[in-house]
């Protein structure tokens, strides 16, 4: 699994991606919008191709990942109870890159862009 992050991660911070969270064995990551959203998705993008093609190098030859790509709001900051905070972002771009994730798995696919992408 460390492989598996590291090289996800890695990957991120090279296309100027943060990664947010380990969610058991997935990632999530954003790309912030500075002006034109296009270059956020253009960063995305290339971070998911990349990450896709790092995996498909490794010895490991059962490493997968489904990454689903979708630009728009979300509202970020610290959530839960007054004992455990975790730091996360909510909203339907959020959710809906969870769900075009899931339905890569579905589809055999590594990656799903929505068309706002």
């Amino acid at each position: 699994m460390n492989d598996f992050f590291e090289t996800v991660a890695d990957t991120i911070f090279t296309c100027w991606g943060e990664v947010l969270k380990f969610i058991g064995d997935g990632v999530l990551a954003i790309f912030s919008v500075d002006g034109d959203p296009g270059d956020a998705c253009a960063a995305a993008r290339d971070a998911a191709v990349e990450i896709i093609s790092a995996l498909a190098e490794t010895t490991d030859s059962t490493l997968r990942c489904a990454i689903g790509l979708h630009v728009g709001e979300v509202n970020f900051g610290n959530v839960g109870a007054p004992d455990r905070l975790d730091f996360t972002v909510i909203g339907s771009a959020a959710a809906i890159s969870t769900r075009l994730s899931d339905q890569c798995k579905v589809m055999e696919q590594s990656q799903l862009l929505s068309s706002a992408v």
